[in-house]
């Protein structure tokens, strides 16, 4: 049970500091650009911005941006 716990916990914790990286990104990019991404994907393909490619989530999620608001988050339940 220990070890299914730590795995999960580390899942979640690398999930967040993707998350974190995206928005971080985001940020980046409005004020390299003066405005926000047109989409996640835009900004995630740029290599500029992401030279390895987009991050993934360590558990299937999907990761998505508000238009509104401009953050990101995580489809996997949990996150």
């Amino acid at each position: 049970p220990r070890i299914t716990t730590s795995a999960t916990t580390a899942r979640v914790n690398a999930c967040a500091t993707n998350i974190d990286t995206l928005n971080s990104q985001i940020e980046v990019y409005r004020i390299d650009k003066n405005g926000w991404p047109e989409s996640l994907e835009a900004l995630t393909s740029d290599t500029e911005y992401f030279p390895d490619g987009a991050p993934t989530c360590p558990a299937g999620g999907t990761y998505s941006m508000d238009k509104t608001t401009h953050r990101c988050s995580c489809s996997f339940e949990g996150h």
